[in-house]
């Protein structure tokens, strides 16, 4: 299983499972944490799920039961 959705990913032998992330949301929030963190150290720490999308491919199969 792979992270990000590399090209790569699409054309091994299996293909590979892959979480797809969105790089723009990541980058703002991180822009923006940072910049809170200058403005006011104190800042608290805040948890961010990004917005993300499994990519079910063949390197990974389901069986019935598990």
């Amino acid at each position: 299983m792979g992270v990000d959705d590399i090209e790569e990913g699409k054309y091994t032998h299996p293909s590979l499972w892959t979480v797809s992330l969105d790089p723009p949301f990541i980058a703002r929030q991180a822009v923006g944490r940072i910049t809170e963190r200058i403005d006011d150290p104190d800042t608290p720490a805040v948890e961010v799920t990004a917005p993300h999308t499994l990519l079910v491919r063949e390197s990974t199969t389901v069986t019935a039961g598990g």
